[in-house]
């Protein structure tokens, strides 16, 4: 069974009166909230990860289930890359609303960094002193509630796709963890028709990778540098801004309607060239760490994983076709995950191994520079020459 790609961006007319409602009592403390109002975007997270409904709690025996594949994997892991993290990963076996409260926590530096760039003031000449004003007024009165609004739709729509914390490989804060989302995981085995616990263990080892991946200091750090720099370099266009937000009302349904459609045009406009500098190295990283990924996967779990070639098939699938949450991701933080980059990565990890094996593959995560080029990654007979020079 091969289920369609995810669809667009799913919040048409009429979905959000009741949380208009809502947010609007809360429109007055917006005003000194600082860049983002961080009780809107729970809210809005929340109501956008449950659409309105409650949550059924997870149940023991998927709790259970899920930590001991997790240590499971932990130990063929180890033996693949001989990475040994003096981190322990915490394990969090969660619903949609879990998934928001732990992500909207460890986003939040990267998230008011965002917030601050798009409400920068404007600095250009060309910008009319009445234009300024009326910015200022915006940031002070509207921007903040926009902020958390925005940030609330991302983080809700990822929760209900995330299987796990590193489907994207976000920029968290704190120490790497281990997160399993009950209720995608059964919806994706199920429109899969995948074996339950094959499919459970190959995710375990998803995570398990990129935790100790990120585990190592310098690959975090960077993670986390890249995309702030990005973030930080939006160009706000005053006029833009003022046009999409100046007739903003919580009380108008269509006001809603507008401000929660895709952002992706919005972000797009505001690209600057800086972002363009930073965009490839961003990549080169998350290319790099996914055929990673995807390698020691096939080292550890093909010949334990019976149904291993229909769940990687079904898993390579979701990481490029997740239609609107990956494209908001993509523009807002620059991680954008291509069908491109994905083979890319692969055919990288693979040639490296064809040539010299995985213990090989494995020095990628010694220090910064062991990091291929792009050139590097499209021909790593390159990257393998480089670091034996080095050596």
């Amino acid at each position: 069974m091969t289920p369609e790609p995810q669809s667009e961006w799913p919040f048409g007319k009429g979905r959000f009166e009741e949380l208009g409602r809502s947010l609007g009592k809360m429109f007055e403390s917006a005003r000194s909230a600082g860049p983002l109002h961080w009780e809107t975007a729970r809210r809005v997270a929340q109501w956008v990860a449950l659409t309105g409904r409650t949550e059924q709690p997870v149940a023991d025996v998927d709790a259970a289930q899920l930590r001991e594949l997790a240590r499971v994997a932990q130990v063929h892991v180890a033996e693949r890359t001989g990475l040994v993290s003096s981190l322990e990963p915490s394990v969090h076996v969660v619903g949609r609303s879990g998934w928001v409260e732990l992500n909207l926590e460890s986003l939040g530096p990267t998230l008011e960094r965002l917030s601050r760039a798009l409400q920068a003031p404007p600095t250009s000449e060309n910008v009319p002193e009445l234009a300024a004003r009326a910015m200022l007024e915006l940031q002070q009165t509207v921007f903040p509630m926009v902020a958390g609004m925005q940030a609330g739709v991302m983080v809700g729509y990822l929760a209900h796709h995330m299987l796990g914390q590193y489907d994207v490989p976000l920029p968290a804060s704190g120490a790497p963890r281990l997160v399993f989302v009950v209720p995608n995981l059964d919806a994706f085995q199920e429109a899969w028709a995948l074996e339950r616990d094959d499919f459970r263990f190959y995710v375990a080892l998803h995570e398990v990778v990129h935790a100790t991946v990120l585990a190592v200091p310098w690959v975090r750090e960077q993670l986390v540098q890249l995309v702030d720099r990005y973030v930080s370099a939006f160009e706000p266009d005053p006029n833009l801004l003022r046009g999409q937000f100046s007739s903003f009302d919580l009380s108008d349904q269509a006001s809603m309607e507008s401000l929660m459609a895709d952002p992706s045009d919005l972000l797009r406009a505001m690209r600057s060239p800086a972002q363009a500098a930073i965009l490839p190295e961003i990549q080169i990283l998350t290319t790099t760490l996914t055929g990673y990924t995807d390698a020691v996967i096939e080292q550890a779990g093909a010949p334990l994983i019976a149904t291993f070639p229909m769940i990687r098939e079904a898993m390579r699938r979701h990481r490029v076709e997740r239609g609107g949450a990956d494209r908001f991701v993509g523009h807002l933080l620059g991680l954008e995950a291509t069908r491109e980059h994905d083979e890319q990565g692969s055919a990288f990890a693979r040639g490296v191994i064809e040539r010299a094996g995985l213990e090989r593959l494995n020095r990628l995560w010694e220090r910064e520079t062991m990091l291929p080029t792009q050139s590097e990654l499209e021909a790593p007979g390159l990257w393998l020459a480089r670091i034996d020079l080095e050596d």
